[in-house]
């Protein structure tokens, strides 16, 4: 009997401890990863945002940046300009997505009147003195990166989610050793990232605040980023947005990154 006792505990510990099956959620976490990426957010976007950069002791400084993406099959350009204050006004960020997976990027800094390449080497570091680094800012990041698997279920905003943890296959590509996204229902918006430095530690947390269903496109109208060492913070907020108005490919050049 108590040899039966004890088998029965051991399996009732196993059956708590067991690893999270794709079964539990109905979807894998590699199908839940193509369903963000590939979800409907338009052919294309051209819209206004303003930053707002929060120190922990709560001095704020804000920014209006433009910002347009596009998609050319299946892969996506971005860009974004300061346009106030006149301290930061002109300086962009085109961000390019390669076959490769990859993103290449290119700063122009008006103070210097050049447009340079942003090297893998610095992607971690932020972008602008906000809490984006230049990897943060690369846009969609592409599956194949990355592991993929469904670690739980939330609520946030009052929309159940998805947990996804991602982590990248080669280290050395990312400055995070994983993410943990919360995926929205069936509309695979992202309302939460939080971000792991290279020891595993909680460094970064992404929350969305508000959301928007814009010309039947759901869109995130206010988040912010946190530091969580520093409690600094960083917010985005969408003043407007137009989806699908044919922008114009001239805009993700070099030359339009110089333009004033």
């Amino acid at each position: 009997m108590k040899k039966y006792f004890i088998s029965v505990i051991t399996l009732f510990v196993i059956g708590l401890v067991a690893p999270v099956q794709a079964e539990d959620f109905g979807i894998t976490g590699e199908e839940l990863a193509r369903r963000v990426y590939d979800r409907n957010d338009g052919s294309d976007a051209a819209g206004r945002m303003q930053m707002s950069l929060v120190s922990s002791s709560g001095k704020e400084t804000v920014r209006e940046m433009e910002v347009f993406i596009k998609d050319y099959e299946k892969r996506q350009k971005r860009l974004v300009r300061f346009l106030s204050p006149a301290s930061i006004k002109g300086t962009g960020l085109l961000s390019s997505e390669l076959e490769s997976g990859e993103t290449e990027q290119f700063l122009y800094l008006p103070a210097l009147r050049r447009v340079r390449r942003v090297a893998g080497e610095q992607k971690d570091r932020n972008f602008a003195n906000s809490d984006f680094t230049y990897e943060d800012l690369e846009g969609r990041r592409d599956v194949e990166l990355d592991t993929h698997r469904v670690v739980g279920r939330e609520k946030l905003l009052g929309y159940n989610c998805l947990k996804l943890e991602s982590v990248p296959r080669d280290s050395s590509k990312s400055e995070y050793s994983k993410r943990i996204t919360w995926v929205m229902g069936d509309t695979y918006l992202i309302l939460r990232t939080d971000f792991y430095n290279k020891k595993g530690e909680p460094s970064k947390r992404l929350n969305v605040e508000r959301i928007e269903e814009i010309q039947n496109i759901w869109t995130h109208r206010l988040s912010v980023m946190t530091d969580l060492q520093s409690n600094h913070q960083t917010k985005l907020k969408l003043l407007d947005i137009s989806y699908d108005t044919g922008v114009d490919d001239g805009i993700f050049s070099k030359r339009y990154l110089e333009k004033q």
